[in-house]
C-alpha cells in the first residue's frame, strides 16, 4: 500500500512539452499510477529506492478543474524527514520554474504552504459554517488535528491556519478559554505576512 509523504498541490497552464520536460526533468514514465492516494488523476509516475531502503514513488497528477499534484508516496518505512524535505525544495522549485502557483503543500513547513480558503466578499460567499460551537476542543492543543496540522508543524503555519478559523462565524461562539489562547498563540506569533 503507498502512503503520501509530501503532496505539492500547484495551479497553472502547461504546455504539452512543458509537461514532457516536467516527466524528463523528474524521470517519471507517462503511466498513470494505480494505486494508492491521488491515482484517480495521475498521468505519470517512477519508483525510487529511498535512502534505507524504503520504496518512494514520484507521481504527477492532473485534473483541469482541480490544477497539479506532484506527490511523493512510499511503501513500508516512512521516509526520513531529509529525503522528503530534498523532494520538498525540489519540487517547489519546479513548480516555480514552470511558472505554476502553489496552492498548497501537505505538511505543510511554510506560512505559504498552508491551504487558505478566500474571506467572504463580493466574489467569495459566506462560509455555510453555522453559529453554534459543536467541536470538542475547548483547548489550543487539541485543535491542531481539527485544523489538519500536527503538533510538531511550524508556528508560522499554525498561525495561518489558526487566522483562518478567526475569521469564520463559528470563531464568535467558541470558548473563550479557547480563544484567549489562540489569541495568546497569535500574539506570539506576530502579524500576518
Amino acid at each position: 500500500m503507498l502512503w503520501p509523504a509530501l503532496r505539492v498541490h500547484a495551479d497553472g497552464e502547461l504546455t504539452p512539452d512543458q509537461v514532457q520536460q516536467v516527466l524528463d526533468i523528474l524521470d517519471l514514465d507517462p503511466v498513470p499510477l494505480t494505486e494508492g492516494p491521488g491515482a484517480w488523476m495521475s498521468i505519470a509516475h517512477g519508483s525510487r529506492a529511498g535512502g534505507d531502503g524504503t520504496r518512494l514513488v514520484l507521481d504527477l497528477g492532473y485534473q483541469e478543474d482541480v490544477g497539479w499534484a506532484f506527490m511523493l508516496l512510499f511503501e513500508g518505512k516512512q521516509p526520513a524527514t531529509e529525503t522528503v524535505e530534498e523532494y520538498r525544495v525540489r519540487l517547489r522549485e519546479l513548480v516555480d520554474r514552470f511558472g505554476l502557483r502553489i496552492i498548497s503543500v501537505e505538511p505543510a513547513m511554510t506560512a505559504d504552504e498552508v491551504l487558505v480558503m478566500p474571506e467572504p466578499g463580493p466574489d467569495v460567499p459566506e462560509s455555510g459554517v453555522g453559529y453554534s460551537w459543536d467541536l470538542p476542543y475547548q483547548e489550543l492543543d487539541h485543535l491542531w488535528n481539527h485544523l489538519g496540522l500536527r503538533h510538531t508543524a511550524p508556528d508560522e503555519v499554525k498561525a495561518v491556519k489558526l487566522r483562518e478559523l478567526t475569521r469564520t462565524p463559528v470563531w464568535r461562539v467558541a470558548p473563550e478559554r479557547l480563544r484567549r489562547q489562540v489569541a495568546e498563540f497569535l500574539d506570539g506569533v506576530g502579524p500576518a505576512r
